[in-house]
């Protein structure tokens, strides 16, 4: 699973991470998935599990107890549900940090902290443990006992990854037309993907790299303050390395000079350590513009963020400084974004990304009913009748959409004849205590207090009551 600004439920076979864009699903095996106590790694993506006295349902998320719900943060379900499909051998820390935490920047304590907080959920000890296992110097093991396994098979079951494409075509058009003048006219262009948390973003990006040629990359704004100057440029360049350790002469060459002021360029990389230089902020960001055209000298190339409302101010200035230095190159940068920053210090800086003459925004609305009706299988009893619904309940919104969809098979629901739609359920509790699990617990206690008021409410009101 990864973080809930995430624009679908996630699916362990289509992966967007920072070692690479890479947007493709793996082809999964071709034996069936073996519901088997001794049988985890399957190839599929988990279902649900149950070990001691615990089920764990990677599709509601949530973890249960003789069926009573056990309170536990979105991330760190995410990582019992890693343990658990990798319970066959140790997990370092690194591996948590770049597969769960999507490589952001994050504290020495965040991944104990996490541990912690799951042993605590499941009543295990460190000193005995009886479900995760400290290896000293190593890293973690999931070692509890499990009884019950259920996994998704392909070929009976889709999955939210594999849904339809659906409702995108035309947005899909114009990003198509931007790498056309990428390609043909050998000129820089931006586009700045909007929408809210849910709509969409990432699924429109993945589907439009996985369908082109174009060498691509992929970086995930930080998730936690306190991340390195120009991290997510960091994050390009060290991929770009270790594509290209040994066929990208000039790539090398200003990555050595760059790694003299951002250290962390060298990690994994296999750079010569440069003399120090003296580099002022002009010298900076233009060596970042001529290591980002080595990349690629020849060939166009697609570079994208994900989420530039989080991104550092530093980031986000050198990008506008990228698109005009290299206002003539064959380049194309995509950026996810939500419609307000969550730092306002960056919106003058996002704003004037938009008006950079070359930059196209598109702007993602919600599915209509017959995008929801594409979306659900074709042997759905009364199907027109359960797009309306999922309408009304998601108002188009493709997050819970999925959502809903992946109840409803979890509960055949939509096998029941008399059309029982209204028995879906009134909220998607679990989903957005997953989803707002990563927001200060000042802001989610606003949001609790706020929630009382219904969509529109009064901030001072609010203010007053906390």
């Amino acid at each position: 699973m990864r973080e809930c600004g995430r624009d679908l439920i996630p699916d362990r076979r289509f992966r967007i991470t920072n070692s690479g864009i890479r947007l493709r699903m793996t082809s999964p095996p071709r034996s069936p998935p073996v519901e088997s106590a001794t049988h985890l790694s399957t190839g599929y993506p988990l279902r649900q599990v149950h070990f001691s006295e615990f089920t764990l349902d990677a599709e509601l998320f949530q973890l249960t107890k003789r069926g009573q719900p056990i309170e536990i943060r979105a991330r760190a379900l995410d990582v019992l549900v890693y343990l658990i499909e990798n319970r066959d051998r140790v997990i370092d820390r690194e591996e948590l940090r770049r597969e769960v935490w999507a490589s952001a920047a994050l504290s020495r304590s965040s991944i104990p902290t996490c541990i912690c907080e799951l042993r605590t959920a499941l009543g295990d000890n460190a000193a005995t443990p009886q479900s995760i296992e400290t290896i000293r110097g190593r890293g973690y093991r999931f070692i509890g006992p499990i009884s019950g396994i259920k996994v998704d098979d392909p070929v009976r079951r889709s999955t939210p990854a594999t849904l339809p494409f659906v409702g995108r075509q035309a947005e899909m058009d114009t990003m198509k037309q931007r790498l056309q003048v990428v390609t043909n006219e050998a000129r820089c262009q931006l586009i700045l993907l909007r929408g809210e948390a849910g709509i969409g973003k990432t699924r429109l990006l993945g589907e439009f790299v996985a369908g082109q040629r174009t060498e691509s990359y992929t970086a995930i704004s930080p998730l936690t303050d306190g991340a390195p100057a120009y991290w997510s440029w960091t994050q390009i360049l060290r991929d770009a390395l270790r594509a290209h350790r040994t066929d990208r002469a000039a790539l090398i060459s200003h990555a050595e000079i760059l790694s003299t002021v951002f250290p962390e360029i060298q990690e994994d990389a296999n750079l010569i350590h440069a003399r120090p230089a003296s580099l002022d902020r002009h010298s900076i960001l233009s060596q970042w513009a001529r290591a980002v055209r080595s990349i690629s000298p020849a060939e166009p190339i697609i570079i994208a963020f994900e989420d530039v409302h989080r991104a550092d101010l530093d980031t986000l200035a050198l990008l506008s400084w990228v698109c005009r230095e290299l206002a003539n190159d064959p380049v194309l940068f995509i950026c996810t974004q939500r419609p307000s920053a969550d730092d306002q210090t960056a919106s003058p800086l996002l704003a004037e990304l938009s008006r950079l003459p070359d930059c196209t925004t598109i702007t993602l609305s919600p599915l209509r009913e017959d995008a929801i009706y594409e979306l659900l299988d074709p042997l759905i009893v009364q199907r027109e009748e359960l797009a309306r619904t999922l309408e009304r309940r998601t108002a188009g919104n493709p997050f819970y959409i999925t959502y809903l969809i992946r109840h409803i098979r979890h509960s055949a629901l939509a096998t029941e004849k008399d059309g029982g739609f209204d028995t879906l359920p009134p909220n998607g509790f679990e989903i957005v205590s997953h989803q707002l699990s990563d927001l200060p617990s000042s802001t989610r206690e606003a949001l609790s207090a706020a929630s009382v008021a219904g969509c529109r409410f009064s901030a001072t009101t609010i203010a007053k009551i906390l």
